[in-house]
């Protein structure tokens, strides 16, 4: 809390292990599994580098990001880097900040699942696999919200129940040409209204209108 108000961070990213998928993915999929960098965010999926320094994003300048990751991050994140961005680190991080409650989305995940013609039962494999995880995390704390990543290659799964523990996010990159927003994208997964993300507010029951309605 801070200066009497309630603060809940509605967009921060879990830090995920490297070797998530080394432990979580199903034994069927583990040949084919993310690979991960651990001195980076990179991550290589059936031999394609998936990287948020070098995927294109129309209009967004990547090279302030660049710099950032070099430069900046390494000093001002120090300490949760040397406690392996653990859920308690998260947890003291917050209450140094003030923040009460942080919703976390992915960061190696975002491009776990992001290459355009993975297999859809591949994809669904890692997205569980991260889903595993993210729950286990959050489990910490109450104050620490997990999203949960879809699998757009094959959304069927999710079809009439809830994706995940807060809400859902999609692959960072369009997948077959189609993003959450896509009309094809919308039908197969039987929703509302999609905008690629979604985040619960944790303070009431409903989901907010952060992404997808769940």
């Amino acid at each position: 809390m801070r200066n009497g108000h309630r603060i809940i961070d509605s967009d921060g990213h879990a830090m995920e292990p490297w070797d998530l998928w080394d432990k979580h993915i199903d034994k069927a999929f583990y040949d084919d599994r993310p690979r991960c960098d651990p001195d980076t965010t990179d991550v290589v999926v059936l031999g394609h580098v998936m990287s948020r320094s070098t995927q294109p994003t129309p209009g967004y300048d990547l090279e302030p990001y660049k710099k950032a990751i070099q430069q900046g991050w390494p000093e001002r994140f120090a300490e949760q880097r040397a406690r392996g961005f653990s859920a308690d680190s998260y947890v003291d991080a917050m209450d140094a900040e003030g923040v009460d409650v942080m919703v976390l989305f992915p960061t190696r995940g975002l491009y776990a699942a992001s290459v355009e013609h993975l297999p859809g039962a591949l994809s669904a494999a890692i997205c569980r696999a991260y889903n595993r995880w993210v729950a286990e995390f959050t489990s910490y704390s109450s104050r620490l919200a997990g999203v949960a990543l879809m699998a757009l290659h094959d959304p069927g799964p999710l079809r009439g129940r809830r994706a995940g523990p807060e809400g859902a996010h999609g692959p960072a990159q369009p997948v077959r040409g189609q993003d959450a927003r896509s009309s094809g994208q919308r039908r197969l997964l039987g929703r509302g209204r999609l905008t690629g993300c979604a985040g619960r507010d944790p303070r009431r029951r409903g989901s907010v209108d952060a992404g997808i309605r769940l």
